[in-house]
């Protein structure tokens, strides 16, 4: 998309026809969004780089990825079933936690990417849910 399309675009959704932010990113199938800066960014490909590392973690694990994929908790229990069944090994959700971050540590050590370090954001405060899961709860 060129910028010129893109503000074309803009004055579509945001003319006389005072449209939403949400209604302008759902008619897009853009999910997570709440500012029109954040649309064109997504539009153009664009990470939200005012946000930091932490912020843009937070926001993407309680909006878009959460929407996509549901619950991280739960989706790790999963994965830690089909790794032990592929493996035969006995890893837990919290493992397998560990080791998505062990791939972004991997990859980062081998280029920078700011999605690396976002990732890894989201991954430790996904394994803090699953470590503060009351004991009765845990399946680690």
């Amino acid at each position: 998309m060129t910028v010129k399309e893109l503000i074309a675009e803009l004055a579509t959704y945001n003319g006389d026809a005072k449209v939403s932010v949400g209604e302008w990113a759902s008619a897009l199938g853009i999910k997570g969004v709440t500012s029109p800066k954040e649309v064109i960014l997504k539009r153009l490909g664009l990470p939200n780089l005012t946000d930091s590392i932490l912020e843009e973690a937070a926001r993407i694990r309680s909006g878009e990825r959460n929407a996509d994929y549901g619950d991280a908790v739960e989706s790790f229990e999963i994965i830690a079933r089909v790794a032990n069944a592929i493996t035969g090994l006995e890893l837990t959700p919290a493992q397998c936690c560990k080791v998505m971050l062990a791939v972004k540590l991997t990859r980062e050590r081998y280029n920078h990417k700011r999605d690396n370090l976002v990732d890894m954001c989201g991954y430790a405060d996904i394994l803090n849910l699953i470590e503060e899961q009351p004991i009765n709860d845990k399946k680690r």
